[in-house]
């Protein structure tokens, strides 16, 4: 009996020895993280398409009109971008800003696609198919976005697929995008 209480203590012994502080989801006691559930980090995207913008494959591939805000919402807490230690997309709303009338979001949409810098920069939300309330949330994607919200203000890329592009409005539709990061940055 001594031999088998001996062996389970030395097997939990190297269990717990085993174990970090990382691997049990301790939050870090270093960092504080910016989320004020009254005033959560957001930034918005503004996007202008008209029909002439679909491609061959039936999809509107629009740069945002501006960049990010996200330095001047640290700088109200004492950071800058370079601070930020960890960094997540927590929430993504598409809203159709013209044309508002219609009950769809976009009644001429099928999915739409949201990247930070561009095709080739972080896939951060898709949804397809699109639903039909006023906004539309999106489904976050897991893409590492540290090191593009440490540079400079990134810009928004959105891919929407169109089912009929004559269903686009002659004058063009204006979309925003919003995005509700997670920020972590080093405690003072």
């Amino acid at each position: 009996m001594p031999i088998v209480r001996w062996t389970l203590a030395l097997l939990l012994g190297i269990l717990v020895a085993g174990c970090d502080a990382g691997g049990l989801n301790v939050p870090d006691t270093n960092t504080i993280v910016l989320n004020d559930p009254s005033n959560p980090t957001q930034v918005t995207y503004s996007f202008r398409y008209t029909p002439d913008d679909v491609n061959g494959q039936g999809v509107i591939e629009a740069l945002s009109e501006g960049r990010d805000n996200l330095g001047d919402i640290l700088a109200q807490y004492g950071f800058r971008r370079s601070d930020i230690v960890a960094a997540q997309v927590s929430n993504v709303v598409l809203t159709r800003i013209s044309n508002q009338s219609t009950a769809k979001v976009f009644p001429y949409l099928t999915s739409a696609n949201v990247y930070l810098q561009g095709p080739n920069g972080p896939h951060i939300a898709r949804q397809r198919p699109l639903s039909s309330e006023a906004q539309v949330e999106l489904r976050v994607l897991d893409a590492s976005i540290l090191s593009v919200l440490q540079e400079d203000p990134a810009r928004g890329y959105l891919e929407l697929e169109v089912a009929d592009p004559s269903s686009i409005p002659s004058s063009g539709d204006r979309v925003e995008v919003t995005i509700t990061y997670r920020i972590e940055v080093p405690q003072p």
